[in-house]
């Protein structure tokens, strides 16, 4: 989610932010986001570890990487992996 995030707004300093306001907007793309932060408990968690390999993946990111990133195919991959189905959903604290 952080990638697609950062290929929609390379200057944007809150990532908690940029996905609220993602998800708010109408389209699938949108729906796709919000699917996502739903499947997380309500909302996106960004470590200093992710915010890091957030940065070294944005270093190496080509122009086709990041319009293929723009396509929302990675995080529809992402939402239609098997793994979704043992994982019990958990609320927005982790429980």
């Amino acid at each position: 989610m952080a990638r697609l995030l950062r290929c929609l707004d390379v200057t944007t300093a809150d990532l908690h932010q940029l996905a609220e306001a993602q998800a708010a907007r109408p389209g699938p793309l949108a729906e796709r986001i919000r699917a996502a932060r739903d499947r997380l408990g309500g909302k996106f968690t960004w470590t200093d570890r992710t915010r890091w390999e957030l940065e070294q993946f944005m270093k190496a990111l080509t122009p086709n990487d990041r319009q293929s990133r723009l396509t929302g195919s990675s995080l529809d991959a992402a939402l239609a992996d098997p793994r979704w189905i043992s994982v019990e959903p958990v609320d927005a604290f982790g429980r």
